[in-house]
């Protein structure tokens, strides 16, 4: 073994050594004379004591192991066990496959990188078995399963440690969970009835535990705050078995073992709505969202067979029988998210981007505006029901609003027709706001007016604004747009960009809406040849730029660390 075997010698020298207890133990009333003879409760805790130091000890060899590169299969050479006995007489090493299997998931908080390339392997490998035409077994249907528990445990094994020691917690690093997650999409799938019943039973006993745990008066925040942690990882790795359908198998047989996955994250989605007044868990409801991403993905959709076994066994447990009623689940989450999480961006932004992935489909649109909670949506868009659009949010999280607006645009499309009416009903909202901008910039002068309210309210605006507008990509809806704005609200916007020339947190937002009313998407642009409102367009969006661009030339001493924040994103327009 070379000098690997110096290292390991060096290494398992500064070990620390058992050390075996006396059966006699001696207390401190010794001094006093009276010895306690307790030879039967010494053994157990010295045999308990001597378990730990030896595992401790396995922990030290395997991290030494790893750490070098040293291959597993030297644990059971003759050489090495021979080293050992030299070094440490009487202590057995752990076996190859102790510590590959066993002592690897604990050490995962020594080496978190090496688990993509793990997963990397394995993912590569599982993926390849359709393509296999050999004879000769590949055993990947045996060491699988025993992958994806060990992946499984050792996650849930994390979170309490991570707890307790105040460690780094992977859930934080979304982007790495997300490469995991896809990896473990495809090994999950193969012996896939493994994979479902190991992520059932885990299931079951941590939301059990939970629930326990809630009801517990006073309720324990650290045990609860593990059960949480705990079926986070769980609802993620399901989400993740369930989106990898399209990559491995689509058996009939597989889809009802979805369906059993699925009941059980919606049954848990209802336990934690209806306490989140007390609070929440973020990770937890950034699970919930990826799983509704993947449900969303693989089950609804204009492509998705309505016979599927999913929708027979939620039918069966919930009650949920046809598309409709799933997509009302959705809405539901979606408008609880934007209710009670507006402190969290992160939540904010990703639920916005599922409602934005649902108002996309061709026919689950269409069933979408049939939905009472979408039709409160389109009627009540205001930040009384979700305080995200209110002007107490801070200025980098309005950017979400177009998002949302986008999504709302969609589906008043699909039966606004020419009803100008409707328009007109669903854009008070946005006609008050601007009512409201217009008097404050009225009062400017003066001085008379909360320069900071009206700055977010008119940020706001435009963000929400430029997604309505890039929404509305037929003919008849541009145009109710674009007269509703001009003239009676653009002279509000270039005052604006006079007033505040030099925040950029204001001018950009103004002229990218701009940008987008000028952008002849679907053809919407084409006007007829007696319509003066391509010139209209051409002035107004020339009056912004020549506006913002006259004064920006005015703006000399810039620091070079503002200098693209202040002047270089008007060259995009």
């Amino acid at each position: 073994m070379g000098g690997k075997a110096d290292r390991m010698k060096s290494h398992v020298s500064k070990c620390k050594k058992p050390v075996i207890s006396p059966n006699t133990v001696q207390t401190e009333a010794v001094n006093s004379g009276i010895v306690q003879e307790n030879k039967g409760n010494s053994t157990s805790d010295e045999n308990k004591t001597n378990s730990n130091m030896k595992h401790d000890l396995d922990l030290h060899v395997a991290k030494f192991f790893y750490s070098c590169n040293i291959p597993f299969n030297v644990a059971e050479q003759a050489e090495f066990l021979a080293l050992i006995q030299k070094l440490r007489p009487g202590y057995k090493p752990p076996s190859r496959k102790a510590l590959s299997e066993n002592l690897l998931n604990e050490m995962w908080q020594f080496a978190p990188n090496s688990i993509h390339y793990l997963l990397s392997l394995w993912q590569r490998m599982v993926a390849s078995v359709p393509y296999v035409k050999v004879s000769e077994p590949h055993l990947l249907e045996t060491y699988t399963p025993e992958v994806t528990q060990a992946f499984v445990t050792s996650r849930l094994e994390s979170v309490a440690v991570v707890l307790r020691d105040g460690l780094e917690d992977p859930l934080e690093d979304l982007g790495m969970v997300q490469q995991q997650l896809d990896q473990m999409s495809i090994i999950g799938r193969c012996e896939y009835e493994k994979t479902c019943a190991l992520l059932v039973q885990l299931f079951d006993q941590s939301a059990q535990r939970y629930q326990e745990l809630i009801n517990i008066v006073p309720p324990s925040q650290v045990d609860i705050a593990i059960q949480e942690g705990q079926l986070t990882w769980l609802v993620y790795i399901i989400a993740a078995a369930i989106g990898g359908r399209v990559s491995f198998n689509t058996a009939d047989e597989y889809d009802a073992m979805d369906g059993e996955l699925i009941c059980r994250v919606l049954q848990l989605m209802n336990l934690t709505d209806n306490r989140i007044s007390q609070g929440g868990c973020e990770k937890l409801e950034l699970a919930m969202i990826y799983f509704f991403q993947q449900f969303r993905k693989i089950y609804v959709g204009d492509q998705i067979q309505r016979t599927s076994k999913v929708y027979k066994r939620l039918s069966e447990v919930l009650g949920v029988s046809d598309e409709s009623m799933v997509l009302s689940v959705f809405v539901r989450k979606i408008l609880t998210n934007l209710k009670y999480w507006s402190r969290s961006e992160q939540i904010i932004n990703r639920t916005l981007q599922l409602l934005s992935d649902l108002s996309v489909g061709y026919t689950s649109v269409r069933k979408l505006v049939k939905l009472d909670e979408v039709q409160f949506m389109l009627n009540n868009h205001t930040s009384e029901h979700f305080p995200f659009l209110g002007s107490a949010m801070q200025i980098s999280d309005m950017r979400c609003r177009s998002v949302f607006y986008t999504a709302l645009g969609r589906l008043l499309l699909i039966n606004l027709g020419e009803d100008e009416e409707k328009f007109e009903q669903f854009m008070l909202p946005l006609t008050a706001t601007f009512e409201a901008v217009g008097n404050a910039l009225s009062n400017a002068e003066s001085g008379v007016f909360n320069e900071n309210e009206t700055k977010k309210q008119l940020i706001g605006l435009a963000r929400d604004l430029r997604g309505l507008a890039f929404a509305f990509n037929t003919k008849i809806s541009y145009m109710m747009l674009f007269e509703w704005i001009y003239p009676t609200y653009t002279p509000i916007l270039h005052r604006a960009i006079e007033l505040w020339y030099h925040d950029p947190t204001v001018t950009t937002p103004v002229l990218k809406l701009f940008a987008e009313l000028v952008v002849n998407r679907s053809q919407r642009l084409q006007f007829d040849v007696s319509s003066p409102n391509g010139v209209l367009l051409f002035r107004e969006a020339s009056k912004v730029i020549v506006s913002y661009g006259t004064r920006l030339l005015t703006m000399t001493n810039i620091p070079k660390d503002q200098m693209y924040k202040m002047k270089y994103p008007f060259y995009c327009f």
